[in-house]
């Protein structure tokens, strides 16, 4: 972690990214020694570790899923047996007295950019965000349908606008990810230096036009068939089943998810793409 904070400014993009999650994450469940400073690195002790791993190994509290084989009983036989006899130190114990560490946080007034200055790079790279929501959100469907329209395709509003019509970047991509705890909204691009202030103006535009409801019926349509259609090309590969099934019960959701997911982004219009945008884009954050 420290080699990697060290060599940060080597990468503009890293950087920008860096910072960015330094922002968004600092005192809340997703901040990571990797989001911190070298100082607060440094300072986590062996001692520290060998307290905070029998807390988080917990095998009651485990999770497993066994996709293939001939015969299931025997596969059973083989793992549960092992996994009974796996230790749990902190099972059905209190837990042991644990060190936190609160990172400084950042704080950036509102409609204010944060620079990073890196002389002698010939071009600026950009990240805009704010902490979205969890994965388990009804409008889950509505927003991935609202991030296709936005950044999730060549033929999205971004790259159409920002790329295509103002020659204004190579790259540009925005969307969600969705955390079992919290989430995030992430804007990605760069541009040649002279043209920072023409891309952040035009993006800004852009994403409160999309605030506002900017979205056409064409849109939706265009996102909800790419949705759609692409989404069996990824069922091709097993490992790739078997992360997405898996990832969605941890994230607590039905074992049908799966099933169900080409209907519901089918199902979403755009009345409902409108309503999950004006929820949940904080752009004023």
């Amino acid at each position: 972690h420290v080699d990697n904070i060290i060599q940060l400014p080597d990468s503009p993009s890293a950087l920008a990214g860096h910072v960015l999650d330094l922002h968004l994450f600092n005192n809340t469940a997703k901040a990571r020694p990797g989001s911190g400073l070298k100082r607060d690195v440094e300072r986590i002790r062996l001692e520290d570790a060998k307290k905070y791993y029998p807390q988080l190994l917990r095998t009651d509290r485990l999770k497993l899923l066994v996709i293939g084989g001939k015969d299931r009983a025997s596969i059973l036989e083989k793992i549960i047996p092992k996994v009974e006899a796996l230790s749990c130190r902190s099972c059905g114990k209190p837990g042991v007295t644990s060190r936190t560490w609160k990172f400084p946080e950042w704080k950036v007034p509102q409609d204010q950019l944060l620079v990073v200055s890196r002389p002698g790079i010939s071009e600026a790279h950009v990240r805009m965000g704010f902490v979205g929501p969890k994965r388990k959100v009804p409008e889950f469907y509505d927003l991935r349908v609202a991030e296709t329209i936005l950044g999730g395709t060549f033929a999205s509003r971004l790259n159409l606008v920002i790329r295509e019509k103002l020659n204004l970047t190579y790259g540009i991509s925005a969307g969600f990810s969705f955390g079992q705890s919290t989430g995030a909204f992430i804007l990605s691009s760069s541009t040649r230096n002279e043209k920072i202030g023409d891309l952040i103006q035009e993006v800004n535009r852009l994403l409160r036009g999309f605030q506002a409801g900017d979205i056409t019926e064409q849109d939706l349509q265009i996102a909800k068939d790419y949705l759609t259609g692409s989404f069996p090309l990824g069922l091709q590969n097993l490992y790739v089943v078997a992360g997405m099934y898996f990832n969605g019960l941890l994230n607590g959701l039905d074992p049908e998810f799966i099933d169900e997911y080409q209907s519901r982004i089918q199902a979403v219009t755009r009345a409902s793409v409108k309503a999950a945008v004006k929820k949940y884009f904080h752009l004023e954050k």
